[in-house]
C-alpha cells in the first residue's frame, strides 16, 4: 500500500511539474506561447466596426431583371460596363455602330428635301407638306412639323384628321399640353364625325 502511495504523489507531482512549466501565466499586454507555438496575445476591449465574414457554399440568384432595348437598331460595337458590375439610370451601357442610323438619317434628309422641292413645285398640294411634317416629326425635329402642320390648317388646304393627330403628337412631345389636348380633342371629334357619316 505504501508503494502505490509513493507512485500516486510521484504522478501528482511530476503533472503539477509540467502543467505549471508548459503553461505560464497570461497577463493583458503580455504575449505568451500555446502548447504547439502559435503566438497569443490578450489585449484591452475596445468599440469599433466589425467585419462580419460568411464562407458558405450556395446560389447566387438576382431579386431583379431589367430589360435594356435602345431607341435604334444597330450592332453593338462596345460595351461599356463589366458583368456584375452595379449600372444607374442614365449611365451609357453600349455603343452602337453609327453606320445604318447615320444612313437612314441621310436618307430622310434627302426625302425632306424631296419634300420642300414639292411643296415649292405645287404651292396649293396638301399631300407634300402632309409628308414634309410626318416625315419631320419622326426625326425628332416637333417644332418645324407642327409648324409645317399648322400651315396646313391656317391656309385651309387640309384639315385632314392626321394634321390633327400628328399636330398632338408633335405638341405632346414639345410639353404643350394644351395645344396637344386642342389637336387630339380635334382628331377625335374628325374620327367620330367620319365614323358617323360612313354609318348613315
Amino acid at each position: 500500500m505504501v508503494l502505490g502511495l509513493l507512485v500516486a504523489v510521484a504522478v501528482l507531482t511530476s503533472g503539477y511539474v509540467l502543467y505549471s512549466t508548459r503553461l505560464p501565466a497570461i497577463r493583458p499586454g503580455n504575449d505568451a506561447q500555446t502548447a504547439d507555438g502559435a503566438p497569443v496575445t490578450v489585449a484591452p476591449v475596445t468599440l469599433g466596426p466589425f467585419a462580419v465574414r460568411d464562407r458558405t457554399i450556395g446560389t447566387v440568384s438576382i431579386d431583379a431583371t431589367v430589360q435594356v432595348k435602345s431607341r435604334v437598331d444597330g450592332q453593338v460595337m462596345e460595351a461599356l460596363f463589366s458583368e456584375g458590375q452595379m449600372v444607374h439610370k442614365g449611365d451609357i451601357l453600349f455603343r452602337l455602330d453609327p453606320a445604318l442610323f447615320e444612313a437612314q438619317v441621310r436618307q430622310a434628309e434627302a426625302a425632306l428635301a424631296l419634300f420642300r422641292k414639292s411643296i415649292e413645285a405645287h404651292p396649293g398640294a396638301a399631300a407634300p407638306r402632309l409628308n414634309l411634317g410626318l416625315a419631320l416629326g419622326m426625326l425628332g425635329r416637333h417644332r418645324e412639323a407642327a409648324a409645317t402642320l399648322q400651315s396646313l390648317l391656317d391656309t385651309a388646304i387640309s384639315d385632314s384628321f392626321l394634321v390633327y393627330k400628328s399636330l398632338a403628337r408633335d405638341y405632346e412631345s414639345l410639353k404643350d399640353e394644351k395645344a396637344s389636348q386642342k389637336y387630339g380633342a380635334l382628331y377625335i371629334r374628325k374620327i367620330d364625325a367620319a365614323l358617323e357619316e360612313e354609318l348613315q
